[in-house]
């Protein structure tokens, strides 16, 4: 189709319509005095028509773009309590082994110290930092945040 042809013809869904014949039939069927009228509601629906198309594609991105910032979330929260949970993970195996030799060895100082630093780790929240988390993810200009 020429792009003057396309412009005499209005695709609906998966039909194409071609205008000028729309308009001579509709004027037949009017009259001469009410195909005037016709013709402007038939171009009023195919603008409102194009209007709601545009809006609907403007939907579908904007949506598009949501279920994007939302997966981009739930990986990266995923990776913060990944990170913030083996690292007390591993705190715990390492002050767990210093107790076991300690007790072993019957290093009693060393026994109290390990017992002390495991309470204190355990009466840390794991999640404290989660607000400085959020306050970065959602500031564009906010620092980075490394795991």
């Amino acid at each position: 189709m020429t792009n003057h042809s396309k412009a005499n013809h209005l695709k609906i869904g998966e039909q194409t319509i071609d205008v000028g014949s729309a308009v001579q039939h509709l004027q037949s069927l009017a009259g001469a005095q009410g195909g005037l009228n016709v013709i402007q509601q038939v171009v009023g629906l195919a603008t409102l028509w194009q209007s709601e198309k545009s809006n609907r594609e403007v939907i579908r991105a904007k949506r598009d773009t949501m279920i994007a910032q939302i997966d981009a979330q739930q990986r990266l929260m995923e990776q913060y309590f990944e990170g913030v949970f083996n690292e007390r993970r591993e705190n715990f195996d390492q002050l767990y082994d210093v107790l076991h030799t300690a007790l072993d060895k019957e290093q009693w100082d060393i026994v109290d110290k390990a017992m002390t630093a495991v309470v204190e780790i355990a009466k840390e929240f794991p999640l404290d930092d989660l607000d400085k988390f959020r306050t970065a993810w959602n500031d564009p200009d906010g620092p980075t945040i490394e795991f």
